[in-house]
């Protein structure tokens, strides 16, 4: 997980291997990482897909990053500020062979 905000960062990792102790019955786990900046996320080979909740002028360029990166998109609405913005996103989906969803958290089935 990803945010550039301290505070929140720490609070959601805290939160999500807190949720993975308790699932795999491990107390103390620690295999969920943080990070500061996008890319480093990106950079990861075991990561193949990514949720993109973001403020909207971030939403098409964070997506187009990871595609280029070779990762899926989960992309929360908006998905792009103008209507340039959503074909650039279409392009680079299928020149990189990548999924794209946009959906609503909690809409999406």
């Amino acid at each position: 997980m990803c945010d550039v905000r301290r505070d929140r960062r720490e609070a959601a990792l805290q939160k999500c291997n807190q949720g993975c102790a308790d699932r795999l019955g491990q107390p103390g786990y620690d295999g969920v990482k943080a990070y500061n900046d996008f890319r480093d996320v990106l950079s990861r080979e075991d990561v193949h897909a990514v949720l993109l909740a973001l403020p909207f002028p971030w939403a098409a360029p964070m997506a187009v990053l990871a595609m280029r990166a070779g990762k899926d998109v989960d992309g929360e609405k908006p998905v792009a500020i103008t209507v340039r913005e959503g074909i650039v996103l279409l392009e680079t989906a299928r020149r990189y062979s990548r999924v794209f969803q946009a959906g609503t958290q909690q809409r999406s089935v």
